[in-house]
């Protein structure tokens, strides 16, 4: 249908400033038989059709415009596809949507715009399922937290690698704790929004196997208010952001002094996060009522120099450690690859960009732990370091035609533009990011899952809260001095065969050389257990 527009308008459509842009950059990618087809009009329609949700394309009076170009043998071969003028106007922009994008050989993935939203207040019942038993490492990891349990005002922090399920056995003592004291709730911290329904998710989970009376879940986020109404004897677990119980701690606290008081476990997740003072300062404001305090982590430290972290942590828990162990003695990660509960992980590095810093960036590092965006965006636009990270997507897949690549980008345009160019290099690539509907992201994620898209792009959203066990390859295509990240990151692709998981996965690094941050290679040393020739 698009054929019936001009190339001008089609310019038009995509965007003066980001066809030049895009368009600049395939001329260095492609050969000249592909720029030749590329400035043709059906190349510029792939093109437009390639970059994603264009807003100009859900315009129901586009569509009708371009409809009616069309002679009437044309609008009836139209309507016997699906193409009805007369149906609702989301139904007709779809159906012409779906229709140009099979015409030209793409994927098309249908914009959202209802959202389930999980209740403020909801109600996880007993079982109704046999039981689901732990792994025989986790059933370790379970007794020996259990012992802690026992002990009053007890401290201490939880340290299992990066996909050996972690928030599985927690849940697990969770709903030990809640049986146990059925007129106490359990307070579970997380550092972000991502992590708040995979905690929820994972109690409802457990406890629908394990659980003996109705329990309360109660969210506590910038959107939900699940404290409101909450009473001590309602047995009950209350999820929340770090942030979020921090406000209520600011503005309410009496109740939240009430809701401490009626505490017997407060579990933090990614417990490196506690030592923030706003957040040390809220945890002990907790356990000062007399409540149990159990930190979850994959990471000993905040950062790679994070000597004089590890020891404030360390006392933050009582200096109680309980970490998994080899039942054969020797090295964990070994155990794990053997038993098929981590995969056999190699690293790969390509180049990236050489970048220096500001002093005010530097500074902004160095008080935030994290990279200023600013620098991100940057390296997000720099056309050499991009052509690298395709080259190197293409390779895979001829190596691999069904290779399944989860890849992470500097910010959201770098997504898009990334997805954009392997779209209309006729990969089956798709983009999500925080902005992403949930309906559309459940479709997004349940196709790359499938095999149906083999490249899944995103920025901020899949590091963490995100399962995809066929994952082949994490690319990560954006830097981090936060070994906490890195850590989330490649746990995209741990997963082993037993729990569903690959046999084999590689990880992608594009290595920056950032004057002013530290040297990426401590990072990698960090993680050398999790790698294998």
């Amino acid at each position: 249908m698009l054929e019936k527009l001009s190339k001008r308008k089609i310019q038009e459509l995509i965007g003066k400033a980001l066809y030049e842009e895009i368009s600049d950059f395939l001329e260095n990618l492609c050969n000249d038989t592909e720029i030749l087809e590329m400035n043709k009009k059906s190349g510029q329609i792939k093109l437009l059709l390639s970059l994603g949700h264009n807003t100009n394309l859900t315009r129901t009076n586009l569509w009708k415009e371009i409809y009616n170009l069309n002679n009437d043998e044309e609008k009836l071969e139209l309507k016997s596809l699906g193409v009805d003028p007369n149906s609702s106007p989301q139904c007709f922009v779809d159906s012409c949507l779906s229709y140009t994008y099979q015409k030209y050989g793409l994927q098309y993935e249908p914009e959202s715009k209802t959202e389930n939203i999980r209740p403020a207040v909801d109600i996880c019942q007993s079982p109704s399922a046999p039981f689901k038993i732990l792994k025989s490492f986790q059933t370790e990891i379970y007794w020996k937290i259990l012992k802690h349990l026992d002990i009053p005002r007890s401290r201490f922090i939880v340290q299992m690698p990066t996909g050996s399920g972690k928030t599985r056995t927690a849940m697990e003592v969770i709903s030990h704790q809640l049986k146990t004291m059925p007129n106490k709730h359990v307070i579970w911290l997380a550092h972000s929004t991502e992590l708040i329904e995979q905690a929820a998710s994972g109690f409802e989970e457990v406890w629908s196997h394990v659980g003996t009376h109705d329990v309360e879940v109660r969210v506590v986020d910038g959107d939900h208010n699940g404290l409101e109404g909450i009473d001590a004897s309602n047995s009950s677990i209350v999820i929340s952001t770090l942030q979020s119980m921090c406000s209520y701690l600011n503005e309410s606290p009496i109740l939240f002094d009430a809701l401490s008081k009626s505490c017997s476990l407060l579990v933090v997740d990614e417990a490196h996060m506690s030592l923030a003072p706003t957040y040390k300062k809220l945890i002990k404001s907790i356990v000062r009522q007399g409540s149990l305090l159990m930190g979850l982590t994959a990471t000993p430290g905040r950062n790679v120099d994070g000597d004089e972290d590890n020891k404030a942590l360390a006392e933050l828990y009582f200096q109680t450690p309980i970490r998994l162990e080899c039942p054969e003695g020797g090295e964990v990660f070994s155990y794990l690859r053997k038993q098929g509960i981590m995969a056999r992980t190699s690293m790969t590095v390509i180049k990236g960009s050489n970048e220096s810093l500001s002093q005010r960036e530097i500074d902004s590092f160095q008080s935030k732990l994290s990279i200023p965006q600013a620098v991100l965006n940057r390296l997000a636009a720099e056309d050499q370091r991009n052509l690298e990270i395709i080259y190197k997507i293409l390779g895979l897949l001829e190596e691999s035609p069904k290779c399944k690549i989860l890849l992470f980008a500097c910010s959201v345009k770098h997504s898009r533009f990334i997805t954009s160019v392997l779209k209309y290099k006729g990969i089956k690539a798709a983009h999500i990011d925080g902005g992403t509907g949930s309906s559309a992201r459940k479709i997004i994620l349940n196709d790359f899952k499938d095999g149906e898209t083999n490249i899944l792009s995103n920025y901020g959203v899949l590091a963490t809260g995100f399962d995809a066990p066929k994952t082949d390859v994490v690319f990560i295509a954006r830097p981090t001095a936060s070994i906490v990240l890195y850590s989330q990151i490649i746990g995209r692709g741990l997963r082993g065969p037993a729990i569903g998981g690959t046999e084999k996965c590689m990880i992608v690094n594009v290595k920056d050389n950032i004057e002013g941050l530290p040297d990426y290679n401590k990072i990698y040393d960090y993680f050398d257990s999790y790698y294998v020739c």
